[in-house]
């Protein structure tokens, strides 16, 4: 400790800023699941279970959006140190970010959260200042909510500041010529009709769309990528049979993991929904599957154009449903009608029967299956934009939602322990 002494000026220097009071931002959380409160993350954008510490977290998250003027995009929480170093460890609770030159994040303060009844020991104050030892932010804040400590790093020391700085501030310290650049950078929705080929060449560059996708679909595909990318088109709460609430939350980047070991990194629409009184964030976007060829059931696939839907269940998030548009959309009369055969796999474990996920399907939700034992998931026509306005839009997305939840459903009870006989004596 002798050692951060020698950087520290313990004196606060007066200085114009912003004051976290725990109480003003304190909010309760609104969401449950698996029977836990939960809060919905602005940073991390899933619902996060609620603990005293986390509690701090969102209130000081609050904080930092509204009075202090940090954007969403530019605030990550529970950052592994180990993006800023080969094997550095710990997480910083908060990082707030600036933008250099070249549009790339540079951490610009890093915040960590206690809780309440913990006090602000030397070891604490220590924690964070290795924590900046590798982000190089400049500026460390800790707190409890009911105190703060706030200190800022000049010529090399850390001099302690009596209020949290301005996010203008946090940019242009040290004249580092950090900026502000937009939430979401907003592009163009690309035209379907008629469709360019360099369109469709830029997505499947950007592993969008599937090298062997048929062009005959390339229209309809990039119809449905605008609607989901489009962020600028948002569609409040609704209610659907079976969900007391869908809200349609934009756009976030981000990555989700298989079964199989695989990642998938892209751009996704996501939904926070309630179904059976639980609360979930589910998220959806277009990828190709890759260009190596990938052997199924069916047969041998390359590089196909999928659609996934993805759940988030606290710090652990899964794809639930993979589904191959090249082989599941049925083109008849204009209309695009999207389907799947009931193919899942169950972790580990491995392929599971069709007919008993499309028993199950059948049981839980009988108007998605059809008489050729087909689950429907939704009919859209290709003539205009795919829009929020069109009831074939809502129904299409709820029933994404609906199967990825019964996916779940299903795996869940397929893994769960088999209760031994009762012996008769």
């Amino acid at each position: 400790m002798a050692a951060l002494r020698t950087l520290l000026s313990l004196k606060p220097v007066r200085s114009k800023g912003h004051a976290f009071v725990l109480n003003e931002h304190f909010r309760a959380p609104q969401y449950r699941r698996g029977g836990k409160a939960c809060y919905e993350c602005h940073a991390r954008q899933k619902l996060i279970m609620s603990t005293s510490e986390e509690e701090v977290r969102q209130a000081f998250i609050r904080f930092l959006l509204v009075e202090v003027g940090v954007p969403a995009s530019c605030l990550e929480a529970e950052v592994p140190m180990s993006r800023f170093a080969s094997g550095s460890r710990g997480r910083a609770d908060i990082i707030v970010y600036g933008h250099n030159s070249a549009g790339d994040k540079v951490p610009v303060a890093i915040v960590e959260c206690k809780e309440p009844n913990q006090p602000l020991i030397d070891r604490t104050l220590t924690q964070v200042t290795g924590y900046d030892a590798v982000a190089q932010a400049g500026l460390v804040i800790i707190t409890n909510g009911a105190d703060v400590a706030i200190h800022e790093k000049r010529n090399g020391h850390y001099q302690a500041l009596a209020t949290i700085p301005s996010y203008q501030h946090m940019l242009e310290r040290e004249q580092r010529k950090l900026r502000l650049l937009p939430t979401q950078p907003i592009y163009p929705r690309p035209c379907h009709k008629p469709l360019r080929k360099k369109v469709v060449q830029a997505l499947v560059d950007d592993g969008v769309i599937g090298q062997e996708t048929p062009a005959s679909f390339h229209s309809f595909l990039v119809n449905l990528l605008g609607f989901l990318d489009d962020n600028q088109q948002r569609i409040a709460r609704y209610t659907r049979k079976g969900f007391k609430y869908i809200e349609d939350k934009g756009i976030r980047f981000t990555s989700f993991g298989n079964a199989s070991g695989g990642t998938w990194t892209g751009q996704y629409r996501y939904f926070l929904v309630n179904h059976k009184d639980e609360d979930h964030i589910l998220s959806m976007n277009i990828i190709s599957r890759g260009t190596s060829p990938v052997k199924t059931e069916a047969g041998i696939f390359s590089s196909e154009t999928m659609l996934t839907v993805a759940v988030d269940n606290y710090d652990k998030s899964h794809m639930s449903l993979q589904l191959a548009l090249d082989r599941f959309v049925e083109v008849q009369g204009g209309l695009y009608t999207i389907w799947h055969n009931g193919t899942l796999t169950n972790g580990k474990k491995g392929s599971v029967k069709r007919q008993e996920i499309l028993d199950y399907i059948t049981e839980h939700a009988p108007d998605m299956v059809d008489r050729h034992s087909r689950i429907i998931l939704g009919q859209l026509s290709n003539e205009e934009p795919i829009t929020w306005q069109q009831p074939a839009t809502k129904k299409l997305v709820t029933n994404l939602i609906r199967y990825a939840l019964l996916r779940d459903d299903f795996r869940r009870m397929k893994n769960q322990p088999l209760k031994a006989p009762r012996h008769i004596k």
